[in-house]
């Protein structure tokens, strides 16, 4: 038996290799025909299960400890990040090597090229690497697991995509649109919801993504920042554990005064945007007069206004908004009325005229911002039923979803649908006044019975509910049980400030009209400049 097995293996001699044949070139070395022949007996025996076994195990440790030969290593025993850097840690580097049998280089680990290796005294095979000076390594600290990529492939650069909220978007979308893994996205909203409630998103918003683009162009997302408001942004990270963590940051903001005035054609608003206003400070300059002045009515060609507010600057990210209004002055048919802005000893903000009398009254006579009269107090012929009926309320006209105003401090006493009222809300004032809302598409959050609002604050929207040709607000004012004229009521004047507190009113004032003198003079300083800039005509 063990003679046919002998025979089987063979002597070499009288039988051709196992394997493949190699055509071998003048040039190089003839391949050992011993080796070869104990290499195809070594296949043989590998059919056996046992030593099949042996063979993976022995293969296993061969290739670690081959690894480890090709990847020099630093004092600490961690990869080193270029030949270069080798040196650097006093490490002597020798030649590499062609091996002692003639075979091949083996490849980088990190995939780059490798120079024309050279013989080494011992034999051994030294990879030499050739490095591009344009591609930065990974940093001495090993492996990053925020960069994604190990420290054995060259550093991650970062990508950066910026884009903005369409209407109707959702955070979800916006993310998937910039490449980002639908489930790293939902983990990354759930991370931002403790900061940032991705409802709040609004059209117009930009949001910045960063990426790390790897080897092969691989693109791994990285954090996503968007801006709450011109001091305010939040940020969601990946962490080195591979979740997402979000923080908010807060900005430093220049404060600035700005000036505004100009002659009133046919709106007070269109005026202030046409003089570079911006439109929420015409807004509350509405708000503010709204309690004296029927924009409808009084309002004439010729009129003038102006205003002094706040401006904040976001200087870093270059955005600012406004802030509150400090002076304004409205010029109707010849009278001037001026208010300043004034904090009193208890904390509340109003505006008073120039013997502290407070602007505010009990009650607001347009419960809403832009908004025409379509229907006044009275008798008129019904739009729907068709027959003459008394009207009484007053209708302001405005595209549905614009905001109505508590016209008073006071409390709900009812709120829900009421015939052809459509969703509607009454308000108590005191034991005298109470105003109702009707027509409207929805209530602001939180408005029920019971509730306590004030001036100003926001009930609901505009709508056309209930027996309605188009969106509008029916505003009643109900004094003693009965209804009036809203536009033609005597209101009961707000607070008067005396003693000490007219004397503090007074010094802010003061001080208020020395910056609006300042800015004024600051305008006509630019105008003169900017007329002698004019070029002359040639003649």
């Amino acid at each position: 038996m063990a003679k046919e097995r002998l025979g089987a293996l063979g002597t070499g001699a009288d039988r051709r290799p196992e394997g493949p044949i190699i055509d071998v070139s003048p040039s190089e070395p003839v391949p050992n025909q011993s080796a070869t022949q104990g290499s195809a007996a070594w296949k043989r025996a590998l059919s056996r299960p046992r030593l099949q076994l042996a063979a993976v195990i022995a293969a296993a440790v061969a290739i670690v400890v081959y690894t480890a030969q090709l990847v020099p290593t630093g004092p600490a025993g961690t990869p080193s990040d270029s030949v270069a850097g080798l040196a650097a840690e006093g490490m002597e580097l020798e030649p590499a090597a062609t091996h002692a049998e003639g075979g091949a280089v083996a490849p980088d680990p990190r995939g780059m090229p490798l120079e024309p290796a050279a013989t080494h005294a011992q034999g051994a095979q030294i990879a030499a690497l050739s490095v591009p000076a344009d591609l930065p390594l990974v940093s001495e600290t090993g492996f990053d697991p925020e960069l994604i990529w190990p420290r054995t492939q060259w550093a991650p650069q970062p990508i950066f995509r910026k884009l903005k909220v369409g209407r109707g978007q959702t955070l979800m979308q916006m993310m998937i649109k910039a490449g980002v893994d639908r489930e790293e996205a939902h983990r990354a909203i759930v991370a931002l919801r403790k900061r940032f409630d991705p409802r709040r998103l609004r059209a117009g918003q930009e949001l910045v993504f960063e990426f790390l683009r790897g080897p092969g162009a691989v693109e791994r997302f990285r954090s996503m920042s968007l801006d709450t408001d011109v001091d305010r942004s939040v940020t969601v990270t990946r962490d080195p554990q591979g979740g997402f963590t979000a923080q908010e940051i807060n900005h430093a903001l220049t404060r600035s005064l700005e000036h505004g005035a100009g002659e009133i054609d046919s709106s007070l608003y269109v005026a202030g945007v046409e003089q570079q206003v911006p439109p929420p400070v015409m807004v509350d300059l509405i708000h503010i007069f709204s309690f004296d002045v029927d924009f409808q009515r009084d309002i004439r060609a010729g009129d003038g206004f102006s205003v002094m507010y706040e401006r904040f600057r976001n200087e870093e990210r270059g955005v600012d908004r406004p802030g509150d209004i400090l002076y304004a002055s409205l010029t109707l048919s010849g009278v001037t009325y001026r208010l300043w802005r004034h904090r009193t000893a208890d904390g509340r903000v109003d505006y008073f005229d120039e013997k502290g009398q407070s602007v505010r009254k009990a009650l607001m006579r347009t419960p809403i911002d832009g908004a025409r009269i379509s229907s006044r107090f009275g008798r008129r012929r019904h739009p729907i039923l068709g027959y003459n009926k008394m009207h009484r309320g007053t209708d302001f006209a405005a595209p549905r979803g614009t905001p109505i105003y508590a016209a008073g401090d006071g409390t709900i006493e009812r709120a829900g649908r009421k015939g052809g009222y459509g969703k509607y809300i009454r308000i108590r004032h005191n034991s005298t006044y109470k105003t109702a809302y009707a027509h409207m598409s929805r209530f602001a959050r939180g408005m029920r019975p019971g509730k306590r609002v004030r001036q100003g604050q926001t009930i609901g929207y505009v709508g056309s509910t209930g027996r309605s040709t188009g969106p509008h607000l029916h505003y009643e004012v109900i004094r003693s049980g009965r209804k009036i004229n809203s536009q033609k009521m005597r209101l009961p004047s707000g607070r008067k400030l005396k003693g000490k507190e007219l004397d503090a009113f007074q010094s802010v004032r003061a001080g208020l009209d020395e910056q609006l003198t300042a800015l004024l003079e600051k305008d006509t300083i630019q105008s003169a400049s900017a007329s002698d800039e004019v070029p002359v005509a040639q003649q």
